[in-house]
């Protein structure tokens, strides 16, 4: 692998408001582009919103970009996962899934780690704003396609230099369930599986590895 450069971005909280914060973020364009210079990944880890402040501004996808103008970023090399703050935590039908899988004899087994698509799609209901605010990005930057699909949440791309695991560590986040997190096991192994076995493998999620469900991990 020739040497890269590349940067993490998280909890930008686009939505929040007020004049410090209006200076920072023009500050941050500044020092990227003058400081930081050309990066040749960006791994973006959710929160693009401040949920109790209301949905995502309208002008969030032109925000990314200006980030990724700022870098000299190339094309199809910012890489996104869903935060916390980026999905609806109170979502009924998430919810009543969530409830289902989490309880009674026929509920969720790390050792197995399948959930049924029917029940990935419900869960992904929560996720609607988050699929606006993605398609509000230039398709140039991201892989929209893969970013949506409310099937599969957990993807893989393989790139010139290395493997990116996407998982979206909150897919069982609710109002109800705010850690000890399900993910699915068999997917996650399915994409390690898929992965080029002669590159490096970066996996991105929102939360860390001690939000996962004891058994998961």
């Amino acid at each position: 692998m020739s040497r890269i450069r590349w940067i993490h971005f998280s909890d930008l909280h686009l939505n929040l408001t007020g004049t410090e914060i209006k200076r920072l973020r023009k500050n941050l364009l500044w020092y990227l582009d003058t400081v930081v210079g050309k990066i040749d990944y960006a791994f973006f880890t959710g929160d693009i919103r401040h949920a109790p402040s209301g949905d995502f501004p309208s002008n969030a996808g032109k925000e990314i970009e200006n980030i990724c103008n700022a870098i000299g970023l190339p094309e199809k090399r910012l890489f996104i996962v869903p935060g916390n703050h980026d999905v609806d935590r109170n979502c009924p039908e998430k919810n009543k899934v969530i409830n289902r899988i989490l309880s009674g004899e026929n509920r969720y087994k790390s050792e197995d780690g399948i959930i049924l698509e029917k029940d990935i799609v419900c869960l992904c209901k929560a996720k609607e704003s988050f699929y606006k605010f993605v398609d509000g990005v230039d398709s140039k930057w991201i892989y929209k396609e893969q970013l949506t699909d409310t099937r599969n949440p957990h993807f893989l791309i393989i790139t010139d230099d290395f493997n990116v695991i996407h998982i979206d560590s909150t897919l069982f986040y609710s109002e109800q369930h705010q850690r000890d997190f399900v993910v699915g096991t068999y997917r996650i192994q399915e994409l390690l599986e898929e992965a080029d076995a002669n590159k490096m493998t970066i996996i991105m999620s929102h939360y860390s590895f001690d939000f996962i469900e004891e058994n998961e991990r």
